[in-house]
């Protein structure tokens, strides 16, 4: 499945970390996120974090500005073209995942959701 979405991620020139991201943010709205508060949610550390949002921002898909409550931070915000990269790609990616799913019926569905859940918990 890992390398099915890395093929489906390539043909619109993301990875599964960019994917993470770029759905964070979209979540968080415009005021976006401190790095901090981004690799807490994508399960990254600092160093990594940093090195992807400067690769993002090179790609202008994302950009830093200041923190209005805390000038020492900076937050991580979408670019227009980012939102415009996620309209197309969304409803695509939402069809893939629907069309690799399809295999399973509804209780193996169910199944794999409280597994999914368990392993967050476990996680957290």
């Amino acid at each position: 499945m890992e390398a099915a979405l890395s093929i489906h991620f390539a043909a619109f020139n993301l990875t599964w970390a960019k994917f993470n991201v770029l759905m964070q943010l979209r979540l968080a709205g415009e005021r976006g996120l401190t790095q901090s508060e981004l690799g807490k949610k994508i399960l990254a550390s600092r160093a990594n974090v940093t090195g992807l949002i400067s690769r993002m921002e090179k790609k202008e898909l994302v950009f830093r500005k200041k923190d209005t409550d805390d000038k020492r931070a900076l937050r991580v915000c979408l670019t227009t073209r980012a939102d415009e990269l996620l309209n197309v790609f969304l409803p695509r990616h939402n069809a893939y995942v629907y069309k690799m799913l399809s295999s399973l019926d509804k209780h193996e569905k169910e199944t794999l959701l409280y597994l999914l859940k368990k392993l967050k918990t476990g996680i957290e």
